[in-house]
């Protein structure tokens, strides 16, 4: 009876240390590619009868360290698609296109599903980068061009599966809070992971 006990506890034992083992722990880094959507109007940017296009095509890359199980600091690069505004004022051929990307740095507070799978929170700050570049006939009607630069807050959710050792799939949704002339951005893309050393 003794032996039945001890050996369903070290059955137990390795059964939990192995739901809840790490799938790595140290430095990682991966791509992401996916869809954006930048919350820019022909409104809320002054562009009067502008007709938007956006092209949502986005990709991110990544670095970052994992501490432990639930913790990691990550770096980012994301770079958005474009939005192009024509027919501004209703003149033909009058048109501005945005270009944006962002520098991230966030922590990650990382839940384990299994041995294999994690779902992540993250948040923290990012250096927003917009470009706003008008052609000439827009220029003309006192369209301005820009380049600014804004810290905005950043925040997201992810999901990984290691399906191979240190290599991962990855599902991310990463938020950036509008302010500043900076509008609310997403970005949802799928990629892989790879834990490195």
């Amino acid at each position: 009876m003794v032996t039945k006990l001890i050996s369903l506890f070290v059955l137990l034992f390795c059964t939990i240390n192995n739901v809840w083992a790490l799938p790595f722990s140290g430095p990682y880094a991966g791509a992401l590619i996916g869809s954006s959507d930048m919350n820019y109007t022909s409104g809320n940017q002054g562009l009067a009868g502008a007709a938007k296009d956006e092209q949502n095509r986005a990709w991110y890359v990544f670095a970052g360290y994992q501490f432990n199980r639930n913790f990691a600091i990550n770096t980012g690069y994301l770079q958005f698609g474009e939005v192009k505004f024509e027919g501004i004022n209703q003149v033909a051929g009058a048109k501005t296109d945005y270009s944006q990307k962002a520098l991230e740095i966030s922590g990650k507070l990382i839940y384990p599903l299994s041995s294999v799978a994690t779902v992540y929170a993250k948040g923290g700050g990012a250096f927003v980068n917009l470009d706003r570049s008008p052609n000439s006939i827009a220029a003309v009607y006192n369209i301005p061009s820009s380049d600014k630069t804004k810290l905005k807050p950043i925040y997201g959710l992810g999901f990984t599966y290691e399906f191979y050792p240190g290599i991962s799939g990855e599902v991310a949704w990463t938020e950036i809070n509008g302010g500043d002339d900076i509008e609310t951005s997403n970005f949802v893309g799928i990629g892989v992971n790879f834990a490195i050393g």
